[in-house]
């Protein structure tokens, strides 16, 4: 929405058949800005998280955009806003996408060129972890530079993060033209060892600039365009074992291994009886493999049991209460295999 030379960050809400219920605008019209929004998060207390960038800190829309987390209640009304930003030079970020914690904090993803940097070009990750009301709790920075496009999700069987994207950095094994896939796995609290990681907290400003919200905007609906086939050739889009940096003493940044060659680790596993009733016993089955830690999860991530069989153990025992899918994580050696249960 472009409003007396002002781009405004836009978040609106819509009915399931796509009719516009109310769109509100975020922004600052004493000069010219430009105010973007590229995420939207529905948070916990029924209220969303808007993420995006800002030029609000700058002197107009020239200036080099910042980090802008808006948090509003239910019908988009604003609770708080903040920009955070770089202080080791003025320069590009952007706040893509965020995940909520259990503790009512959130980890906003986000792309920047303000920090320290390793690669030959200055764009890195960085993950802010910020509290209900705004304020920041730590900013954790990944890969150095020469990577792009991140965003973020919670690992559930963890406890930790993936942060996604792109990279055509030479550290990580590349050319420094071809851009290749980037997948890191973290710990709890953004735990990463060895990885090009840096706590970039105390080279984190934050601010609360002027922002002007306009509530009720203008909106048109309406339908067209064309949607096209995907076409992805696979050979042009590999997960190399250099791009796949992982935390939590499995790998412990090591080259892991490809999906390929954990197929028969899996199928070394028997399962019976899958599908099983409800509150009837299955029972996991395998020879000449060191199982360290069998976990139960339910499609949402949660944690239903764990299981860690002792020494020479070759079978464990579940009985699961309520039908549904769930997924069986196994933890053998330095490798992970992960079944799934049917429970009827």
């Amino acid at each position: 929405y472009l409003h007396n030379g002002t781009f405004y960050a836009n978040l609106l809400k819509l009915t399931a058949t796509g009719d516009l219920v109310w769109n509100r605008g975020f922004g600052e019209p004493a000069a010219p800005q430009a105010n973007h929004a590229y995420g939207v998060l529905p948070t916990s207390d029924g209220g969303f998280l808007l993420t995006g960038s800002s030029t609000n800190l700058q002197s107009n829309f020239q200036g080099s955009p910042d980090f802008f987390v808006a948090k509003t209640d239910g019908n988009g009304e604003v609770e708080w806003t903040r920009v955070f930003a770089g202080s080791l030079s003025n320069s590009f970020e952007n706040a893509v996408n965020a995940v909520e914690l259990p503790n009512g904090n959130f980890a906003v993803a986000g792309a920047t060129s303000s920090f320290p940097t390793t690669g030959f070009v200055p764009n890195k990750f960085v993950v802010l972890e910020i509290d209900g009301m705004g304020g920041l709790v730590k900013t954790s920075g990944f890969n150095g530079g020469s990577s792009h496009y991140p965003r973020i999700v919670a690992d559930p069987y963890e406890g930790g993060f993936l942060v996604n994207g792109f990279t055509n950095w030479s550290g990580y094994g590349g050319n420094s033209n071809r851009f290749e896939p980037i997948l890191i796995n973290t710990g709890e609290g953004m735990a990463l060892s060895g990885c090009f990681d840096n706590d970039l907290t105390l080279l984190t400003v934050t601010a609360d600039p002027a922002f002007d919200l306009v509530a009720d905007l203008p909106g048109q609906t309406g339908s067209g365009g064309e949607i096209l086939p995907t076409i992805i050739d696979d050979a042009d889009f590999g997960l190399r074992d250099s791009t796949i940096c992982e935390a939590n003493g499995y790998t412990a940044c090591d080259f892991v291994s490809s999906t390929s060659s954990l197929a028969p680790l899996a199928a070394s596993f028997e399962l019976f009886p899958n599908p099983v009733s409800a509150g009837h016993q299955t029972t996991l089955r395998w020879e000449n493999e060191t199982v360290h830690a069998v976990s139960l999860f339910d499609v949402n991530g949660r944690l239903i049991q764990r299981l860690e069989p002792g020494p020479g153990a070759e079978t464990v025992n579940l009985e699961i209460p309520r039908a549904g899918l769930f997924l069986l994580r196994l933890q053998v050696g330095q490798k992970v295999v992960t079944k799934k249960i049917i429970v009827q």
